[in-house]
């Protein structure tokens, strides 16, 4: 799971660039599925689940005590990504409410300047809650960048008002 004793390593400006890159497009998939059930973000109301996130690589020689040994770069896996869907008929619905957030969110996340200690904190607050590892801004601006990269991949192309390409108005 995310609970891995080398966090640090995992998310570092440097090294672990890649890794924030990938946690920001998984949190886009899971936007786009309605997947609450891994990444904390401002569009739930919940705390996601480190343990739908695991690490790969990172495997140390017999004996290597902490940052000695070799090292494969370790990556983070998904893992029981769900599909939420929302009935937009329904009266007053979770729908109109997800739809509203999501919304915002992107709206945020795709501004010009972006506060990404604000738009991104949940991400901040689970990797520190699940590894340890505290995120600094600039680590967030990489999470944003792979979101971005996300939204991007999704959309199939980003055209500089990437919330019309994401959410019909």
């Amino acid at each position: 799971t995310l609970l891995y004793m080398h966090a640090k390593e995992l998310f570092e400006v440097g090294p672990g660039a890649a890794n924030l890159c990938k946690l920001g497009q998984l949190l886009m998939v899971d936007v786009f599925l309605n997947n609450s059930d891994r990444i904390k973000a401002k569009c739930w109301d919940n705390d996601g689940n480190g343990g739908n996130v695991l690490v790969h690589g990172g495997t140390f020689e017999a004996g290597a005590g902490r940052g000695h040994g070799t090292q494969d770069e370790p990556s983070i896996i998904p893992i029981d990504s769900v599909v939420t869907a929302l009935k937009p008929s329904a009266p007053t619905t979770f729908f109109e409410k997800y739809h509203s957030r999501v919304q915002t969110f992107l709206e945020e996340l795709c501004a010009e300047h972006c506060d990404v200690g604000n738009v991104l904190g949940g991400v901040r607050d689970f990797v520190r809650e699940n590894t340890g590892a505290v995120l600094s801004d600039d680590a967030l601006g990489t999470v944003r960048k792979g979101a971005l990269d996300g939204i991007s991949l999704i959309s199939g192309s980003l055209d500089g008002n990437c919330i019309d390409t994401i959410i019909e108005k």
